[in-house]
């Protein structure tokens, strides 16, 4: 009997994708058993935080217009294709209001009670996903990911898997599943070993879906989306960017560091460790190959495959004497103070540091380096408040010269000004930032000289 592993992403069931992933679940339980790991409408989780936060605070009528909002989004769903099913939605709205009325008058939430009230997200979105498979005939066995054996830590809003732990109640609760052919997993939340509901936070279904692959010893993990596949670019600002047919391993890690809403590279580490592919397809494109993921790739005639970028970025440039002394602790600061260094670059005289952070971030790190090294450790620094990080990625660069000087002179013929050069250690990955304004003339310009050429 084979076996089917999927996951389906916010984007692909949003506007009428239940139903279609309902469609495929279905197909391919023809041929075997069929597991889909599925996350809930984009929103959800952050509507559910709001709520939770202004029950806390005493604003309950707030609250509950964020958990009308959240209705709506799961009604529409179910309203839009005419297969029914509202009314156990509006049970579970209900039960959320009270949920909410409760940490009202308590005044307070905790950590725990804030991943029970998330959870809704799950349950919203499974009841939506058995009402449209019901529409068409199909009989599921849908739960959380807790019910199906997701064990994890207690880390509350962030939980991790303990995967031991998980593996062996997965393959049980699978087992006693019976003769059903589809199963259905929510994709945000797990249960410690004491039963209390948990949120795997940001990438919680890449997590589910990949813990699933690894325990049921699938060969092939498909990730449904509403896109092609991993592009050449981004299709918004390069219109001839194209799918890329296959990627090995350490591609895909470059490329999802700059993307990581198709799918996490975390994930991505625990399959390749198993050698589980990835299929990346188009719910709406079922028909298109997409991606694939493996352990081996094919060399691209001009060796580089895709052009990524990273905009609403800052650079922030420190100098003093032997800075390389002080770098520990200007990250253990950045990192206390939950800033995300995404790059940095020490000069060869070691008197310059830059340093990548979100632009979001920037304040917080100038208040840093301001209070604590500024005029001590540090005589001066400046910062580009706006700027965007471009990369070309592909396993043909391994070893291949000339390769930087073809790029950076791709961006001198258009004139664009380049104010900081990175480069991987894995040599998949050779870039450099330049300021916002220039972003979408350089993406085009390197596309056209290693893509559009090839």
């Amino acid at each position: 009997m084979e076996l089917s592993v999927m996951k389906f992403s916010s984007s692909a069931l949003k506007n009428g994708g239940y139903i279609k992933a309902a469609e495929i679940m279905g197909e391919r339980s023809k041929h075997g058993k069929a597991v889909g790991i599925i996350s809930s409408v984009k929103g959800s989780v952050d509507l559910l935080n709001e709520a939770s936060n202004l029950a806390a605070a005493g604003k309950l009528e707030d609250s509950a217009s964020r958990v009308s909002e959240l209705y709506g989004l799961y009604l529409e769903e179910v309203n839009k294709n005419g297969y029914g099913g509202g009314n156990k939605l509006a049970e579970l709205r209900d039960e959320l209001l009270n949920l909410l009325r409760t940490i009202s008058v308590l005044g307070e939430i905790t950590p725990s009670i804030k991943d029970r009230v998330i959870s809704y997200a799950e349950s919203f979105s499974i009841e939506t996903f058995k009402t449209a498979a019901g529409s068409i005939g199909i009989a599921v066995d849908a739960r959380s990911g807790g019910d199906w054996g997701i064990i994890t830590d207690d880390e509350y809003g962030s939980a991790s898997p303990l995967y031991n732990s998980s593996y062996q109640a997965i393959k049980n609760a699978v087992n006693h599943a019976g003769e059903n052919r589809v199963l259905v997993v929510g994709g945000l939340t797990g249960k410690t070993r004491d039963g209390r509901v948990t949120y795997m936070g940001k990438g919680s279904s890449d997590m589910v879906a990949a813990t699933f692959a690894v325990t049921l010893n699938a060969d092939t993990l498909e990730v449904w989306s509403n896109v092609d596949g991993l592009m050449t670019a981004d299709p918004r600002f390069i219109s001839n960017a194209k799918p890329i047919s296959r990627l090995s391993y350490n591609e895909a890690r470059e490329l999802l560091s700059f993307n990581s809403e198709l799918f996490s590279p975390v994930s991505l580490d625990l399959l390749s460790k198993q050698g589980i592919k990835i299929n990346i397809k188009n719910v709406n494109n079922r028909d298109l190959p997409g991606t694939l993921i493996a352990r081996d790739s094919q060399i691209s005639p001009n060796v580089a495959k895709a052009v990524a970028y990273i905009d609403q970025i800052s650079i922030i440039t420190l100098e003093g004497v032997n800075i390389q002394k002080l770098v520990p602790r200007i990250l253990a600061r950045m990192i206390e103070h939950g800033i995300e260094i995404r790059m940095m670059s020490l000069s060869a005289s070691a008197t310059e540091l830059s340093i990548i952070v979100p632009a979001c971030a920037l304040n917080r790190c100038k208040s840093i380096i301001e209070f604590e090294f500024l005029g001590k450790d540090i005589n001066d620094y400046h910062a580009v408040n706006s700027a965007c990080a471009i990369s070309i990625v592909g396993e043909g660069m391994k070893g291949t010269p000339g390769v930087a000087a073809k790029l950076f002179n791709s961006v001198a013929r258009n004139s664009i000004n380049v104010l900081m050069i990175t480069q991987g250690s894995s040599e998949l990955n050779i870039g450099f930032v330049v300021e916002s304004s220039s972003c979408i003339k350089a993406l085009k310009s390197v596309h056209s000289e290693f893509i559009e050429s090839s």
